[in-house]
């Protein structure tokens, strides 16, 4: 009992002096935290906005590289395209003027001296295709094509309707300067007009003698057509009653026409012809010629 009695004065001294302390206990389940400051709230928020700022920067930096990735696409898809727009019209383009080059070099073309050589286009006649002019000096040698066809050149063996055509190969030479033209006929046929010579500022008197008995009848008059260069520069020169005619000394070539008297109004003519003589050649010096008519 005595022991007892000490321990109740200790424990009411203890409870007195926790008393004057004013310490209690923390009740742990009660315990509230201490609000966070409003600089610590904005801080926390300004973070988090950060954070979600950074988020959408990332995010927006990453649709900007898939747009941009998507426009250097499209971009290299445009250029490819482009690039290959402009190819095949460039190509087109080549096509077309390499068609163009080759349509041109197409038609009729001419060489002389085996060189090229430009055509003058000149109008043509009723039955020609085409018809050209070209100069030449005597002894040039003219060639002409049609595409990949080469061309002939022909002149009239005889006269009116009882000649003929005949085919001199694809090369003409000139016989006389200057220029000449020729004419494409719609069968094919190229004729040349040689220029016409100079006029012979001498002339020749001739004398003829007709082996036809017949040769006078019917009032028939006279005429001799000379030839000063080739078969296509021709001049009438009538004869006279005494079978005498004047002719240029440069003559070549002459041939004697019989003439119907009624045909003659408007001049000698071929189409006024009754009978003529053979392809006469002239010769200097030679004054007589006799004459057979046919």
């Amino acid at each position: 009992m005595k022991k007892r009695s000490l321990l109740i004065p200790m424990l009411a001294s203890a409870a007195l002096l926790l008393a004057s302390c004013d310490i209690m206990p923390p009740d742990f389940r009660n315990y509230s935290y201490p609000e966070e400051s409003s600089s610590s709230q904005s801080s926390k928020q300004s973070s988090s906005s950060s954070n979600s700022s950074s988020s959408e920067s990332t995010a927006s930096e990453s649709t900007s590289s898939e747009s941009t990735s998507t426009s250097a696409s499209e971009s290299t898809s445009g250029s490819e395209s482009t690039s290959t727009s402009e190819s095949t019209e460039s190509t087109q383009s080549t096509e077309s003027s390499e068609s163009s080059e080759s349509s041109e070099e197409e038609g009729v073309t001419a060489t002389k001296n085996g060189q090229a050589v430009a055509l003058t286009e000149i109008t043509p006649g009723e039955s020609d295709k085409a018809a050209y002019s070209v100069e030449l000096a005597v002894g040039d040698v003219l060639a002409l094509k049609d595409g990949e066809t080469a061309l002939h050149f022909y002149h009239w063996e005889g006269q009116g309707e009882s000649g003929h055509a005949e085919d001199d190969g694809a090369t003409y030479t000139a016989t006389v300067a200057g220029v000449h033209k020729i004419y494409y006929g719609n069968d094919g046929k190229l004729w040349i007009n040689e220029p016409e010579p100079e006029p012979s500022s001498t002339t020749v008197e001739i004398t003829l003698t007709f082996t036809n008995d017949w040769a006078k009848s019917n009032g028939a008059v006279f005429y001799v057509a000379a030839y000063e260069a080739g078969w296509t520069s021709m001049t009438w020169h009538e004869v006279d009653a005494n079978d005498k005619a004047t002719i240029p000394d440069s003559t070549v070539n002459f041939i004697v026409v019989r003439m119907d008297p009624s045909k003659i109004a408007g001049g000698p003519s071929w189409d006024a012809k009754w009978n003529q003589s053979g392809d006469m050649t002239y010769t200097a010096g030679t004054t007589t010629y006799s004459i057979s008519l046919s």
